[in-house]
């Protein structure tokens, strides 16, 4: 069996070549047996690269029109695949009636998922539905920070592993992160019981966290007391870039996440602590040192909406500038890191900074100094996280690793 992609071309009464509207069309040929199906798209010849059978990115909208294509082009084979495993001789009048049954909805992406909700709305309690439409909402978020149209096509390892790193940048724990895949795969396993998903390497999503869990520890970074010194005494002259180095370095002096910043109103600010009440309602009240109260009183008189502290940072921007921050001021220290899931590279430690890191400077530094578990706790929020273990084993294999140095004899 062949499948083809191509346009259907027709000429008008004057013998021209019609270049408007042209139909796509799925030419699949068998047993000296010809098909050809209707896709349903339309597209203007200047659209349409002849060479790859597909939709030119000058399309306004290439990428879901390809992955239509795609998808198309994949039923057509399992219904070729299904139809062998029965043993049957297919003929084209049996292969249309199945390309009918099994033909794809196109209804989209989120409106699936919003149709997911409604369906299952009256079932769930209210806490249920918010924490589902909470990851509707970061789906959302994600697809337009990376540019690219989400689609059942592009459920796999490489969304996977960039979707986490987002919500990692926003401030959200793996437990959570694993809670929020679960809603997910909750959607996808629906959508395909429903005959709108055709694609399977989802259900490799457990897997692939749980390999990701083992390898968590080994991307666990922080900065050091003298590289965060270096950060916070950058003269920055952009105001978004000193915004973010700011709010950086206030995660570093307290232990306060990127998250609970972005909450924190002035009424939430004291004269020389700040009170964090987390999305439970458990309230944490942190005292400022001299480098936290400084950043803090460099805002107290501004006016941000909603009343809020500081001002708003979206997480795609924070990464950026607080990357350019870290460059500026030298943070070039090379750390080895998991990449791509498989492979292990060298990279400079301003081109990862990420609000996480943040914390991580703050459990580093806090525990070098001798700060009990129970007191970074009330500092940081974070109980019976496997970071605190992962970098004080960090800090003491680099104790070791100083302490077992042979001194230069002639320094």
């Amino acid at each position: 069996m062949r499948v083809k992609v191509n346009i259907g071309r027709k000429r008008n009464n004057s013998g021209e070549l019609i270049k408007k509207d042209c139909p796509v069309l799925l030419f699949v040929t068998f047993n000296r047996q010809r098909v050809v199906l209707s896709t349903g798209i339309k597209i203007n010849l200047d659209d349409w690269d002849a060479v790859n059978r597909r939709v030119l990115s000058s399309h306004p909208d290439w990428l879901n029109l390809n992955n239509r294509i795609n998808t198309f082009e994949d039923s057509v084979r399992r219904i070729w695949k299904s139809m062998e495993s029965d043993r049957e001789i297919p003929d084209a009048r049996v292969f249309r009636e199945m390309f009918k049954r099994m033909r794809p909805s196109f209804s989209g992406f989120f409106p699936l998922f919003y149709a997911f909700m409604e369906e299952k709305n009256e079932k769930w309690s209210r806490s249920a539905f918010l924490k589902v439409r909470k990851v509707y909402d970061l789906l959302h978020e994600f697809e337009k920070s990376k540019g690219k149209r989400l689609s059942f096509s592009c459920m796999d390892a490489v969304f996977l592993e960039d979707f986490s790193s987002f919500l990692f940048a926003k401030g959200y724990h793996s437990s959570t992160i694993r809670r929020f895949v679960n809603i997910l795969v909750w959607f996808l396993n629906w959508a395909t019981e429903k005959g709108y998903n055709l694609y399977q390497e989802y259900k490799l999503f457990y897997n692939l966290l749980e390999k990701q869990k083992k390898t968590d520890n080994k991307n666990i970074i922080f900065l050091t007391s003298n590289e965060l010194e270096l950060l916070w005494s950058l003269q920055v002259s952009n105001r978004k870039e000193q915004q973010v180095r700011d709010l950086f370095c206030l995660s570093a002096f307290t232990g306060i996440r990127f998250s609970e910043i972005n909450r924190l109103k002035k009424n939430d600010i004291g004269a020389d602590s700040l009170t964090v009440t987390g999305p439970r309602g458990r309230v944490r009240h942190i005292t400022l040192n001299e480098y936290a109260g400084e950043i803090v009183q460099k805002y107290s008189n501004k006016y941000y909406p909603g009343d809020k502290a500081f001002p708003a940072v979206s997480p795609v921007s924070y990464i950026k500038w607080i990357r350019i921050a870290g460059e500026e001021c030298g943070l070039d220290r090379k750390i080895l890191l998991n990449y791509k899931s498989h492979e292990r590279k060298l990279f400079r430690i301003s081109s990862v900074l990420s609000p996480v890191i943040a914390v991580n400077t703050f459990i580093a530094i806090s525990l070098e100094n001798g700060m009990s578990e129970v007191a970074l706790a009330g500092f940081s929020g974070i109980v019976r996280d496997n970071r605190i273990d992962a970098i004080r084993e960090k800090l003491m294999l680099k104790e070791l690793d100083q302490s077992s140095r042979i001194p230069d004899q002639n320094a």
